[in-house]
């Protein structure tokens, strides 16, 4: 099957009956260690501040033949493994910077399965902007998603892209669907780990407003 890595919240193991909903955070590779969210999230589900959630992060080519494993085999073997809300309501996406495509791209193309996405300084290139703009056509769904980025965000001339255009896009595209709601902005920082752990909570309201 599918590489992945998963965090438990604390109580996981005491109560055998809570269930537990599910984010699929995309980060680049050691993304877990370097944005340090085991400590980061004990200490916002110990604060209480938000419903504890159990998070995944899977480790796939972003090619489709991944993408299609990852809905098809991880997401079942996760609600098989784990006391999980095995809906769309207990499910969302969260993505860092180059990692971000996959997480929104997908949680919007099954929004059967996913209710939203967090996405933070997403690089996410034309094909995959024109994907979800089709798939906002015939959104069948409610989706809510948090997009931000920063004013220090990278571009590369050469290639000609800039992570604060497409961020604006995407964001300008989620506030213009009818269904979807979306949060967020440009916060004064850079695209890096120490900028987005602050902004850790996001992601995790999301799917957790109901």
């Amino acid at each position: 099957g599918m590489a992945y890595d998963v965090y438990l919240p604390a109580g996981y193991a005491d109560d055998e009956e809570t269930r537990y909903r599910t984010i699929y955070v995309f980060a680049p590779p050691g993304g877990r260690q370097m944005g340090q969210f085991d400590k980061a999230m004990d200490n916002i589900f110990s604060a209480g501040t938000v419903a504890p959630a159990i998070l995944v992060f899977p480790q796939f080519p972003p090619t489709p033949d991944g993408q299609r494993a990852f809905i098809e085999e991880l997401v079942p073997e996760i609600d098989k493994q784990y006391r999980t809300v095995a809906d769309r309501q207990g499910r969302s996406t969260a993505g860092f910077g180059f990692a971000a495509g996959a997480a929104i791209g997908l949680a919007t193309r099954h929004n059967d399965q996913f209710s939203g996405c967090a996405v933070y300084s997403p690089l996410v290139f034309d094909a995959e902007q024109a994907m979800i703009a089709a798939a906002f056509e015939n959104l069948e769904n409610p989706m809510s998603y948090y997009i931000d980025w920063g004013r220090f965000d990278m571009n590369n001339p050469h290639e000609n892209w800039d992570i604060r255009d497409i961020s604006t896009q995407l964001y300008e595209l989620c506030r213009d669907t009818q269904g979807v709601t979306v949060r967020g902005g440009m916060v004064n920082d850079s695209m890096d780990w120490s900028s987005w752990r602050n902004r850790y909570l996001e992601f995790l309201k999301i799917g957790a407003e109901e």
